[in-house]
Parts: C-alpha cells; structure tokens; sequence
C-alpha cells in the first residue's frame, strides 16, 4: 500500500472506530442536539492526550509522523481489539508495544470461577488503570451494581471520590480516601505516559474538593492489607478484611479480596447478600 494510500485508510479507520463508541461509555455527557455520531473528534484528542488539531490531521490522512505512545493511547481511547490495534500500528508503520493487559480477555476465565466461588466475600479484579473489570455479587451488594455503571464510575479511585453514598457506608471515610489516593499516586508515577491518568486526575479536580485539596500533598503509600469498617442500612456496622494480590497470568490486574472477620461480620455479610439479590 502507497503512502498516501496507506494514511488514507488510518484516517477512515479511526473514524469508524470513533463512531461506534458512545460518549456514556466515558461518562461525558450526551446532549440531544449533538449531530456527531458516536465520539466527536475532541473528545477522542482529549481522552487520548493529543491535540485536536493533530488527531484531525490524523483522520484527514495528512503525512505526519505518529509515535507508538499515541498509538497505543489512542488504541485504548478507541477499545480496539488485538487485531484492530494490529492493523492500526500495521497503517501507521509502526511496530506494536502494547500490552494484552488493555483489551477484554484480560481476565481469564479460571479468575471469574473464583470470584464466583467467594460467596461470603466481597471481591472484585482491578486493572492497571483501577477500572473494575470483573465482580461477584458479593461486591455489588457493598459498592453498587457494577453493571449498570459506565467506565467512569467503575474506577475505584472515581467512585470513592464521588459517590456520596460511600461517605455513610465507610467508618473514616476521610481516611480511607486519603489512604487510596496515596496508593493511586505510585500508579500515577509508574504510568505517566498514559494520558488517561492525566485525565482522570483532572475530572476528580473538577468534581472533588477534598481530591483538589489532597492531590497536591504527594503522599506515597504502597497497596496493603487493612480492615474496612462498614456502616449499612440493612444491617448495620461490620467488619472486612481486605487483601489485594496479583495474578501469575497477568501482573497489570489485581484481585482485591474481603473477608468477614468474626462469625457476626459473615452473618450480616450474607443478610447483606441476600438482601441485595432480592432488590435486584
């Protein structure tokens, strides 16, 4: 393929990939009166950290050069699949860097069995950018229906920030948000080149006081095990151990594990379980 041929098809590619995607599968929001299908093109420069007068070049088909970094953001702006973000590093001239741990598959069946098989124990999978990827009820009945949330709310350090409702269930509320960011921040470092975190960090400025207030501080702490104190509603105040590992299969995602601590905590774990598949 000629290069002006080849720069052609990159650009109606990434437009049809742009298409097909919706701006609540981002959390940005959706107004009747919008003509553009699917995500417009700023939206997809801002998301993947490039200007937008670079990104419409790009769908344009202009000769500009376009490095792997922006193709492996764009590639995740975009979910592509392995063998779209072939054919787009293929088009591009590059040669592809990305790690399997961006596409869906990263969580291999053998995983959701033992989600499945903690009844008693919230548990969900986190991934490299703490979106949860794979839940069992148990978690739902503590953090909310992971279903009916789009990627945006189902970011832990997202939610912890701007769900009201996590200031009632969790004892030190303030604490145990501090303590996240904290944690957040060694990501932050280990992944400045993905444009993403820059951009979570500026949605939770603009939705956060206490996230704006903290951010700046720089605290460092590393993942540990600890107890949640919970205080709800149906059932009243308990208490959950909590432990995060990673997996031998894939060391981008993290499986986070909570575990009633006395005989009382499980019994109203399991009211709380029940309680929720009836709602449900």
């Amino acid at each position: 393929m000629e290069g002006r041929d080849r720069r052609k098809e990159l650009g109606v590619f990434l437009r049809s990939r742009r298409e097909r995607l919706s701006p609540e599968q981002f959390g940005l929001e959706n107004h009747t009166s919008r003509r553009t299908k699917g995500l417009r093109r700023e939206e997809v420069a801002l998301l993947s950290g490039v200007s937008l007068t670079w990104y419409t070049w790009l769908e344009q088909g202009r000769d500009i050069r376009v490095s792997s970094q922006v193709l492996e953001s764009l590639s995740r702006t975009l979910r592509l699949s392995k063998e779209e973000t072939s054919y787009l590093y293929e088009l591009s001239e590059q040669r592809s860097l990305v790690s399997s741990a961006h596409y869906p598959d990263k969580v291999i069946p053998s995983l959701h069995h033992i989600l499945n098989s903690l009844e008693d124990c919230p548990s969900y999978i986190m991934d490299e950018r703490w979106n949860t990827v794979a839940w069992n009820k148990a978690a739902c009945s503590i953090f909310g229906d992971f279903e009916k949330m789009d990627e945006l709310e189902r970011n832990n350090l997202w939610r912890m920030f701007t769900n009201q409702s996590y200031r009632q269930i969790f004892k030190n509320w303030e604490e145990l948000a501090q303590r996240l960011l904290a944690q957040f921040r060694v990501f932050y470092g280990r992944h400045l080149d993905d444009h993403w975190y820059r951009y979570l960090v500026k949605k939770l400025n603009e939705e956060s006081l206490e996230f704006q207030t903290w951010w700046p501080d720089y605290n460092i702490a590393g993942t540990q095990s600890g107890i949640k104190n919970v205080i709800h509603p149906k059932v009243g105040s308990f208490s959950l151990q909590h432990n995060s590992l990673l997996t031998a299969e894939n060391s981008d995602i993290t499986l986070t594990i909570y575990t009633p601590i006395t005989s009382e905590d499980r019994e109203k774990m399991l009211k709380l379980i029940e309680w929720y598949q009836q709602k449900s």
